[in-house]
Order: structure tokens, then sequence, then C-alpha cells
């Protein structure tokens, strides 16, 4: 729903908006968290006078709404196949995770207004308008509404799992001439590499349009630069090294017990991140020049 030049898909799940409505709950990359906060304070719930934030208990929100992508989600495919930061979201009530009549014979209108309480309408205004103001923000200003640091977190919890994992297999025997710093100094890169471009948004001038196109193209290649180049787009559909399926994730390289597999997959991991911060970082010549 946004421009496609900057390749952003924001999709909205009316599948998920059953009776009641207590709950948002949104899947999404961790480049859009940020934005889906700023959002939030400003779109009310359902027949409430309650800010979406207010309602999902202000700092408690990432808690509350944010779920880990899975293959169930519409957006998944444009998040792990493409690259491209996606979004999937749905009101609940409490306790229920998804629509029930979703997929079958009884997914019709009828059921859907028994399930809304007959406020179909109201949710689907709200769902249009948290829809509208996240395509507003992305379109309308010159710089992309996307947080580069989002992926500090998940980033730091996989690589911990790993070095942990490796750390007990060389300190046993078990695996040799493998150093489990070796991703921990890639994901030192793409911190640096998300620093770098906080910083340079800190002192840019946001009426600048070439420059903010310039870091835009910057800001871009995160997601796209997370999909591993090491694996069939055939055989291994969703690459995505974090959020994808597959044995080039960083969730697979914790499980692997193959000695030899695990440190062909973890040298594959570590130039997938490291590639990931040497596109973010650009070619500082290039960027002059271009400016």
């Amino acid at each position: 729903m946004s421009s496609i030049d900057r390749s952003v898909f924001t999709y909205i799940n009316l599948d998920g908006v059953v009776m009641g409505c207590e709950n948002f709950v949104a899947s999404a990359s961790p480049l859009l968290h940020s934005l889906i906060e700023r959002t939030m304070k400003e779109v009310s719930m359902p027949r409430s006078a309650s800010s979406m934030y207010e309602a999902m208990g202000k700092n408690k929100w990432q808690t509350r709404v944010l779920r880990t992508m899975s293959m169930e989600d519409p957006a998944y495919p444009f998040l792990a196949f493409a690259g491209i930061p996606s979004i999937s979201f749905h009101f609940i009530p409490e306790n229920i995770e998804s629509y029930p009549y979703y997929g079958t014979s009884l997914d019709n209108m009828d059921h859907l207004n028994y399930q809304t309480n007959h406020h179909t309408s109201e949710v689907t205004a709200t769902a249009a308008r948290f829809a509208g103001l996240m395509t507003l923000r992305l379109v309308h200003d010159h710089l992309l509404s996307l947080d580069v640091s989002g992926y500090k977190g998940p980033i730091t919890n996989a690589v911990f799992q790993i070095y942990k994992q490796v750390n007990q297999l060389t300190q046993s025997g078990q695996l040799k001439d493998v150093s489990p710093t070796w991703l921990n100094r890639a994901r030192g890169s793409y911190f640096r590499a998300a620093d770098g471009i906080s910083n340079a948004i800190a002192n840019m001038d946001l009426t600048d349009k070439e420059a903010c196109r310039i870091l835009n193209d910057r800001i871009m290649r995160v997601e796209h630069s997370l999909l591993s180049p090491y694996v069939s787009v055939i055989e291994t559909p969703f690459r995505h090294l974090l959020l994808g399926h597959g044995s080039h994730t960083l969730a697979s390289i914790v499980e692997a017990k193959d000695m030899e597999k695990l440190r062909t997959q973890l040298a594959l991991a570590t130039w997938n991140l490291q590639g990931c911060a040497n596109a973010m970082a650009g070619n500082v010549w290039d960027i002059d020049d271009e400016i």
C-alpha cells in the first residue's frame, strides 16, 4: 500500500477481526516496530476513546501486540521471500489468536458480523485508519519511517544463542577450528552500520530530497540484504537469515548436529550478516559524488 519505488508493503488482515476486539496484534519486520508504535498513539481502538497505545498497555505494548511472523501470515512471503518490510495485523478478543471461520465455508459476512458483535464497520474503519496512517508516513516524508536499529535486539538474541552453543561444542572438543566470535564480529559491523545511518539522519537536512533519497537507498538495503545469497531460491524460497526457514537461518545453526555442516552454516551466516552491514554502510565516495 506504499509507493512502489520504495517497496514497502502493508497488509490489512481483516480475517482476524473477531468479537470483542479487546486486543490488537501484529507481526511485522522489526524495521516497522517504531512506526507501529507511533501509529498506535494516533489511532483509537474500535468504539473507544482510548488510543490503541493506551489500550495495549503503553510501555508494555510490544509484549501484548507483537508476534513473530510465521508462514501463515499473509505478509510473510513479502518479507522472507522478497526482502520487503511487511506487516500483518488484526483485532482479537482476549485468549483468542485467530478468526475461527477463516478458510471454511462459514467465512461469510453473517458470521463476521456475529463475531464482531455487529460492529464490523467500526473495526474495519479502525483497521483502515491504522493502515492509512502508516502508509501516509511512509510515502509523505522524504525520509522513510523505517528504524534500522529494530533488528539489533533479534540479531543479538540469535547471535548469543549461537555463541553459547559453539563455545560449548568447542570446549568439549566436538567442534574444532571454529571461533564463536566470527558471527559476533559481524553483529558488531551491523550495529556500527545501523548507528551510522542513525547519526546521518540526526545530522542531515530532512528537506534535502536528494540526500534523503540516498539515505533511503541504504535503509532499504537492510531487509533485502538479510536474504541469504548462499541458498537456492527454488529449494529454499524463504531465505531470510532471521525469519526464514531452512539450514541457512540463525535458529537452524543453534540446532545443528552435524559439525561439518555447522561449520559451513556458521561461515555463510557470518558472511550474510557482514554483507548486510556492508550494504547499509554504502560507499562514502559514491554518496559524496551523488550529493
